[in-house]
């Protein structure tokens, strides 16, 4: 996913259509409690404008448009594997089952 950022790590736009763009959404999103008021609301707005297709992705948007953008962590060097369906559970799971040591790495 492609993420426009404001130069200070906030997320102005996110969208695999995204001409201009300068980071990557690797799918992760920690929302603190104190905000989860706006995640809410910002869920009930992609929700209201996407319906059952809305991703987390839209969301994120939402909460851009609505000037509380999510902030951005870089997560460069960080090894990690993409699941979006079963097959990619599958050879996820046989990876991990060839590199144990992933498994292992502190954070």
């Amino acid at each position: 996913m492609k993420v426009r950022s404001d130069g200070a790590g906030r997320v102005l736009g996110i969208s695999k259509q995204l001409s201009d763009f300068d980071m990557g959404y690797i799918g992760m999103t920690l929302v603190n409690p104190s905000g989860l008021d706006a995640y809410h609301r910002s869920f009930q707005a992609a929700r209201a404008a996407h319906g059952d297709s809305a991703v987390a992705e839209d969301v994120l948007q939402a909460l851009a448009d609505n000037h509380t953008p999510a902030v951005t962590c870089d997560l460069s060097g960080l090894s990690w594997l993409e699941v979006d369906t079963p097959d990619d559970l599958g050879d996820a799971e046989e990876f991990l089952m060839d590199n144990p040591d992933m498994l292992n790495r502190g954070f």
